[in-house]
C-alpha cells in the first residue's frame, strides 16, 4: 500500500514538532515475501482381498509478516480388509495424525491495541526510527500506537504448536450371506 515517505510526511504537517529525524518505511520494517513448500508422498496397494493407503504431507509456509510461519506435517493410513469365504467379514480403519507449528502475526478483530501490528506500520510516523541511539527499539510513547518492529519481534518469540490424531469411522461388517 502506497503512503507518505519522510520527506512527502514532513512536506504535509504543519507543525514539525511531529518530525522526529527518522526514514522509516514500516512496511519494509515488518513485510517480506512469502514463501511456500508443499510436498506429498503417497502408497497405495490393492489385493484381492483388501485396499490401503498410506500418505505424508509436509506443509511449510513464511508468511508475509516477518517471523511469521506454518509449519504442518501430516501422515495418514487407510486400510479395509476381508476375512472368511464370500468376505463375510470387512474391516475398515481410517487414521490421521497432524502435528503443526504455528508463530503468527499480532492480530486482533477489535480494531484496538490488542495486537494490530499491521495497523501500527500503516499508522505510524515515518520520520521515527526503528532503534533509538542505544540501538533499542524507539518507543512511542503514545496510547494505542506502538513501534511495529518493537511488537513483531516481542510477540512472536515462541511458536504455538498443535498435535492432533484422529481415528475415523472403524468398523466391522459382518452382515454379507
Amino acid at each position: 500500500m502506497d503512503l507518505l515517505s519522510a520527506s512527502d510526511y514532513r512536506k504535509a504537517i504543519a507543525n514539525q514538532a511531529f518530525d522526529h529525524g527518522g526514514n522509516t518505511d514500516w512496511q519494509d520494517a515488518i513485510l517480506r515475501k512469502g514463501f511456500i513448500q508443499n510436498h506429498n508422498l503417497s502408497f497405495t496397494k490393492n489385493t484381492s482381498t483388501g485396499s490401503y493407503v498410506a500418505s505424508v504431507s509436509r506443509l511449510d509456509q513464511n508468511g508475509i509478516v516477518k517471523s511469521s510461519s506454518f509449519k504442518r506435517t501430516t501422515g495418514r493410513l487407510n486400510a479395509e480388509e476381508s476375512f472368511f469365504d464370500n468376505r463375510r467379514l470387512t474391516v475398515k480403519l481410517n487414521m490421521t495424525a497432524s502435528n503443526i507449528d504455528e508463530t503468527g502475526i499480532p492480530n486482533g478483530n477489535t480494531a484496538g491495541s490488542d495486537g494490530q501490528l499491521i495497523i501500527y506500520a500503516l499508522m505510524a510516523n515515518p520520520t521515527r526510527s526503528i532503534y533509538d541511539s542505544a540501538g533499542k527499539y524507539t518507543n512511542f510513547n503514545q496510547i494505542q500506537l506502538f513501534n511495529p518492529s518493537m511488537c513483531s519481534a516481542s510477540m512472536m518469540t515462541e511458536p504455538i504448536r498443535f498435535a492432533c490424531w484422529a481415528i475415523w469411522k472403524p468398523h466391522c461388517v459382518c452382515c454379507r450371506d
